[in-house]
């Protein structure tokens, strides 16, 4: 009958549009953040692909990803991939190990610990950090400051010590 495979075609064609219009507003941060962790366009490409391949895939039912979701496998996918290795030309400079920031990191609340990965990663401005993740740009800037000021502070303490 010619209206019985509409429906399911219909829904498709929906989950379809959905998820490009998903692509598309995510497409950059996920692609920033692949390249800050990668240090290389065709990794971080890659990184970007297989990341947004897993979410198709795994979208049947669920609809259209969150976007935290997906920078959390464009995350993971970059690291598989390769990450830039930190740079040892100037050691003297390097205050702050990478378990102390992991740590200050780790005691921040999710939303938090989110911001400053796009902050950082994505390199997006707080106003556009916060439409994302859905909270208010000033409690979210002073949490910010908080965790910025704790890394300052360990970086004081480690020139201290090394002087």
């Amino acid at each position: 009958m010619p209206g019985e495979g509409q429906p399911p075609l219909k829904a498709a064609a929906r989950a379809e549009a959905g998820f490009d219009a998903f692509y598309e507003r995510t497409a950059g941060a996920a692609y920033s953040l692949a390249l800050r962790i990668t240090g290389h366009e065709e990794h971080a490409t890659r990184a970007c692909a297989a990341a947004f391949a897993d979410a198709w895939r795994e979208r049947a039912g669920a609809g259209v990803p969150r976007e935290r979701d997906l920078l959390a496998r464009v995350r993971v996918r970059a690291l598989e991939i390769g990450a830039v290795p930190p740079s040892t030309e100037d050691e003297g400079s390097s205050y702050i190990g990478a378990k102390q920031v992991r740590d200050v990191l780790d005691r921040q609340p999710p939303a938090v610990r989110r911001a400053l990965e796009l902050a950082y990663f994505g390199g997006l401005p707080v106003s556009e950090i916060c439409e994302l993740l859905g909270v208010p740009a000033p409690p979210l800037r002073a949490a910010m400051r908080a965790a910025l000021l704790e890394l300052a502070a360990l970086g004081r303490k480690g020139q201290e010590e090394d002087a």
